[in-house]
């Protein structure tokens, strides 16, 4: 499972679990040999979160970057449910 943090500009963000198809992707795009790389799908791209260029200084290498490429709009996704929930929690603190 994979779980994505959906932007919400008036309110709080959130977690929510992806759907299977995004998730299988995401999943078969962690297991390549160097998941630095930007993937193109149909209609979206993966590649790993840049947590130095965001400022952040904790351990962030199980986030990824998905890209919408009809929108190019860009959601943090994550295999692991509790950290992007407290990451989540966090971004909310800081800007609610």
């Amino acid at each position: 499972m994979v779980f994505i943090m959906m932007y919400n500009p008036s309110g709080y963000n959130s977690v929510i679990r992806v759907n299977k198809a995004i998730s299988e992707k995401v999943e078969d795009y962690i297991k390549l040999p160097d998941p630095k790389t930007t993937v193109v799908y149909d209609n979206f791209s993966l590649n790993k979160y840049d947590s130095v260029v965001a400022g952040l200084k904790g351990n962030y290498e199980d986030f990824y970057t998905l890209t919408d490429l009809d929108t190019h709009e860009s959601s943090i996704i994550s295999p692991n449910e509790e950290k992007i929930k407290a990451f989540c929690a966090y971004i909310n603190r800081l800007t609610t």
